[in-house]
């Protein structure tokens, strides 16, 4: 693919160019061109941004309604054929960890379904701090698959999986089975919580969207340039903090159609808020508390 960060989009017939074939790409976006055009000609402030953003916009993982209930069947398929477990052993437990909503408890109604189309039957529980009260009332529940659509730096998902050994072990439970199963998930998540657990994957992993795919120098330049793209960007969000880079510098590229975008996303794709303190149009939605 031609690089795009290197390109003067005075031109406006190899610009229409390179955004058809983005919408190709990315079909989402047909729904969001004023929103688009914003970012590319009001927040970025020269050529090479622009350039930057649109590549980053062309390897967005993208997951459709339709590419959705896909990775649910790959899933419970994952769960019920390829570990070997047996469903009366096993409780399925979205990795929320109280009664907000969530985007694990979501997955977790989903699987719910899918699971009983097959007539797999495992015991489903809707919080990460259940798990240890579960397993007493039925002591064979000793498979512990947590669940999440995604898993992005992993903090969380480590801070609950330790929680759930202490309770086990408090307890004098030391033969329980821990595994993390997430639809989408960053390597950095992934190989944070990997050592916590017996098995843990992602059915789609996704690199870091710019320190993992340029050489050395070139991402230094275009880490500085997002960079820069931030400071119009307000600091605070209520008593959300800018997450420079995604939460955890994760700079995640993941889109799930009609879903909540996870704060490890790029902010510039979805910050709400200019350092102005007026409203920005943003490509992507997220929703919080």
């Amino acid at each position: 693919m031609k690089d795009f960060t290197q390109m003067n989009f005075q031109t406006s017939k190899e610009f229409f160019q390179i955004l058809f074939r983005l919408s190709q790409k990315q079909p989402w976006l047909s729904e969001k061109e004023e929103e688009l055009l914003h970012l590319l000609f009001e927040d970025c402030q020269n050529e090479s941004q622009k350039g930057l953003l649109i590549k980053l916009l062309n390897d967005f993982e993208y997951v459709s309604h339709e590419k959705y209930k896909e990775l649910i069947r790959d899933l419970v398929k994952v769960i019920s054929s390829e570990m070997g477990l047996n469903a009366e052993e096993t409780q399925i437990v979205a990795l929320a960890s109280d009664e907000k909503a969530d985007s694990s408890q979501y997955l977790l109604y989903d699987l719910k379904i899918a699971f009983d189309a097959i007539q797999w039957k495992p015991t489903f529980v809707n919080r990460f701090g259940a798990a240890y009260k579960t397993c007493t009332r039925n002591p064979s529940l000793q498979n512990i698959i947590l669940v999440d659509e995604f898993i992005g730096s992993g903090m969380s998902a480590e801070g609950r999986i330790n929680e759930i050994k202490r309770q086990f072990l408090t307890n004098g439970i030391s033969d329980v089975h821990i595994h993390a199963k997430f639809l989408i998930g960053c390597e950095t998540g992934i190989n944070r919580i990997t050592p916590l657990t017996d098995s843990t994957s992602a059915l789609i992993t996704l690199r870091k969207g710019i320190s993992d795919r340029f050489t050395p120098d070139e991402a230094a330049q275009y880490l500085n340039e997002m960079q820069l793209l931030e400071t119009l960007l307000a600091s605070k969000w209520g008593d959300d903090v800018l997450p420079s880079l995604g939460y955890g510098g994760v700079q995640a590229l993941y889109f799930r159609k009609d879903g909540n975008t996870p704060n490890n996303v790029f902010p510039i794709f979805w910050w709400p808020l200019y350092k102005s303190g007026n409203l920005r149009r943003t490509l992507l939605r997220r929703a919080k508390d």
